[in-house]
């Protein structure tokens, strides 16, 4: 069983392709659904978490969420979310302090992709968190004009380092 949620994961789901890319998948076995995740060992701590990737998050199935985010509990943990399954129509872009439900702890918006290369990043320090995403694999956006969506949250409710570990989830 893995967190967050209800999900179960399963290494069958996970792989690491011929090109060095860690495809995850969501495969049904039997008469259960598993998603591919992969999360670090030890709490990487504030610092800058970004991920690359290839393909269009938000072509995944209406039941399917991408994560890209740190996690401890429902309480502590930061996040970038790509899906359709949410209520709030139009909307496939999802950045997320812990709790979501707090004011200033999430902002969602539409994008239409018109790339498969993409950076995702957030900075998280003790009082602040900025998100960013970005078309292209680099450390900057090469330009104003590729920057996808951004977002930052400055307050006392940022999650302290409570062994939050870093997660790829389908």
């Amino acid at each position: 069983r893995g967190a967050p949620g209800d999900n179960v994961c399963t290494a069958d789901s996970v792989s690491v392709a011929t090109n060095g890319y860690l495809p995850l998948e969501v495969a049904n076995i039997g008469t259960n659904w598993y998603c591919g995740a992969v999360a670090s060992v030890a709490s990487l701590a504030p610092g800058t978490s970004r991920w690359y990737l290839v393909g269009v998050p938000v072509l995944l199935d209406s039941n399917t969420v991408a994560g890209l985010s740190t996690y401890a509990d429902a309480y502590h943990g930061l996040d970038i979310e790509f899906t359709e399954t949410y209520d709030e129509d139009p909307t496939n872009v999802i950045y997320t302090v812990q709790p979501y439900y707090e004011v200033g702890h999430r902002s969602a918006f539409a994008h239409s992709f018109t790339g498969t290369l993409t950076t995702h990043e957030f900075t998280w320090t003790p009082r602040r968190v900025e998100y960013r995403s970005w078309y292209g694999h680099s450390a900057e956006p090469p330009d104003p004009a590729q920057l996808i969506g951004s977002y930052s949250h400055e307050a006392d409710d940022i999650p302290d380092d409570t062994n939050e570990v870093v997660r790829m989830q389908l």
